[in-house]
Order: structure tokens, then C-alpha cells, then sequence
């Protein structure tokens, strides 16, 4: 038992007093000493500690549930009086009812925040019930679709590329100048297109106007006796290497005249005997012949041409 004496010199006996953890003003934990006694009703230390009082079931809170070893037990005020201590019954029963409030606000802090509430638990599970398994490498509903539409549009995107890379290719080519079918196709095959594009781009230029070997052959003779002056046989070397169609080819040297072609020879050796007077008239007829045959006349056409052109440029005759 211990004691204490006022300044009157009077001594009265204190009950054992243990650490009692209360709530300070700022809300943190405040362990009351030995020898102190607090009062939850007028908020102040008998010690005069200055601490402010707390609420029996937050100071309840911080206290161990079990009694000391040593037989004594925890006083408070708010339960012991401030007069004395309750009797044991009374204690006990007020002790429990804090307890289990206290053990029910526990359990509502420990809880987390994301856990449903008791009333709402059977909601949550039945929304937790998984699902049944899906087949391995099954695709969800839909998916499939949205997957086949994709490949639709990338190979569309990807025809649409190409279809525009080889009108590009031959419009850049007519540009410069006509082209036949078959040049067309090599020249689309040499730049790495794909048949079906080949095929639809040469579909396309058909359509428009724009491949024609009939048309293409007839433009080449006009163009190529007016201004190099070939004859048949060159015409016909000139067309075929430009992979024009045969049929295009014989239709347009068909259209040639045989006369015209005669004085065109004969107009071209007038004008090459013209260079050759510093040579003699052997060296002059043999090299005027093979300049017209380079330029594809005919035989008969060439021999009459070179004596016609020797005797009036250089008066030479012929036996």
C-alpha cells in the first residue's frame, strides 16, 4: 500500500496505480504516471500534470485486457469513482461491455478498405464466381471478326499501294515516250510487281488509250522514214525491237509504198556521195552501198541509187 501526505501533514492510503495511456490534446498516446489519478470528467491531473482528460472507452483502448500478476489490478477513475473503487462485480461487468466495444471497433479499423461490408459480402461473391474456362487459343466473341476485318483492310491498303506504285512507274514511262505492250509489262516486271498488278495496270492503259501497238507501229514507220529514212528491211528490225505485236508490225510495212521507198534511197545516196569526193570512184561506190544497206533498203533499190548518184555528183559510168 502506498501513501500520500497533503500540506496539512494528513496521510491518506492510494491504491496501486499502473501506466494508463490516454489521449493527449493532439490526439497522440499520453502514458499517465505512478501516483497520478485522472479525472475524464473535469479533463485535469489530481497531479496536476496539466494533461487534458480523455473518454473511457479511447483510454480502454490502449489497455491491456489482462490484470497484472502481482494481484493488483488498473485503476480508473471513470470506472473506480473518484471517491473509491467499484466493487469487484460491477468492475468486471463495465470492463466487459468496454472490451467488446472496443474489440467491435477494432475489427471495423483492421478491415480493409476494400473489402465489402457484411451486408454486401454475398453481392461480392457472387460477382467473384469465375467464369467457365474458355478453350485454350479460343478467341473472346467478336474477336475473331475484329481480327478478319483487319486483314481485309491491311490487304486492301496493300493492293491500293501497289496498284499506285505501278501507275506511277507507267506514267513515268510514257512520259518519255510511247511503249508498247510488251515493254510496258517488262518494264512493271523489272521493278518488282506482282502479276496481278502488272496485269490490272496494263488492263488499265488498254482501257484508257494509252498502250496501243497498232497505233504505236504506224507513228514509229511515219517517224523513222521521215527523218532517218530507213528502209523495209530496218523498219522491220526497229519494230521488233520494240516487242510491238507482229500483227501491228506487218499491218503498218504493209502501208509503205515501194516507189517512195526507191526515192528515198536515191535521195539519201545523192547526199553521202556528196562526202566522198576526195575518195576514188571504187572506194566511193563501196562505201555508198554499205550505208544504204545499213539503212535497210533492198538490193535492186541500192545498185540503182549508187550509179545514179556517182554519174551526176562525179560523172562517172558505168559499163
Amino acid at each position: 500500500m502506498r501513501e500520500r501526505s497533503d500540506s496539512t501533514g494528513r496521510t491518506e492510503g492510494l491504491a496501486p496505480v499502473h501506466y494508463l495511456f490516454g489521449a493527449g490534446p493532439s490526439g497522440s498516446a499520453a502514458p499517465v504516471g505512478p501516483g497520478v489519478t485522472r479525472s475524464c470528467e473535469s479533463g485535469s491531473d489530481s497531479a496536476g500534470s496539466g494533461q487534458t482528460g480523455t473518454d473511457p472507452g479511447d483510454a480502454l483502448d490502449a489497455v491491456r485486457s489482462d490484470e497484472p500478476g502481482d494481484g493488483t489490478r488498473w485503476f480508473d477513475p471513470s470506472v473506480d469513482g473518484e471517491e473509491g473503487f467499484l466493487d469487484g462485480a460491477a468492475q468486471e461487468s463495465a470492463r466487459a461491455g468496454w472490451a467488446s466495444q472496443q474489440g467491435a471497433r477494432s475489427m471495423r479499423a483492421l478491415r480493409p478498405a476494400s473489402e465489402p461490408s457484411d451486408d454486401e459480402y454475398g453481392r461480392h461473391r457472387a460477382r467473384s464466381v469465375p467464369a467457365e474456362p474458355e478453350a485454350p487459343g479460343a478467341a473472346p466473341p467478336g474477336r475473331a471478326e475484329r481480327d478478319e476485318q483487319r486483314r481485309r483492310q491491311r490487304a486492301e491498303r496493300d493492293e491500293q499501294r501497289k496498284a499506285r506504285r505501278a501507275e506511277n512507274v507507267a506514267m513515268h514511262a510514257l512520259t518519255r515516250r510511247g511503249q508498247s505492250v510488251q515493254e510496258m509489262r517488262d518494264l512493271l516486271t523489272a521493278r518488282e510487281l506482282g502479276a496481278d498488278e502488272i496485269e490490272a495496270e496494263i488492263e488499265r492503259l488498254l482501257g484508257a488509250g494509252l498502250l496501243d501497238d497498232a497505233d504505236l507501229a504506224q507513228n514509229l514507220v511515219r517517224s523513222l522514214t521521215e527523218r532517218k529514212k530507213l528502209g523495209r528491211s530496218a523498219l522491220l528490225a526497229e519494230l521488233r525491237r520494240r516487242k510491238l505485236d507482229p500483227i501491228a508490225i506487218e499491218e503498218a510495212v504493209a502501208e509503205l509504198d515501194r516507189d517512195d521507198e526507191d526515192q528515198r534511197c536515191l535521195e539519201l545516196a545523192r547526199q553521202r556521195a556528196r562526202q566522198l569526193n576526195s575518195v576514188d570512184d571504187q572506194t566511193a561506190e563501196r562505201r555508198l552501198s554499205a550505208f544504204l544497206q545499213r539503212k535497210g533498203y533492198s538490193g535492186d533499190a541500192i545498185r540503182t541509187s549508187v550509179r545514179t548518184a556517182l554519174r551526176d555528183e562525179r560523172g562517172v559510168r558505168f559499163v
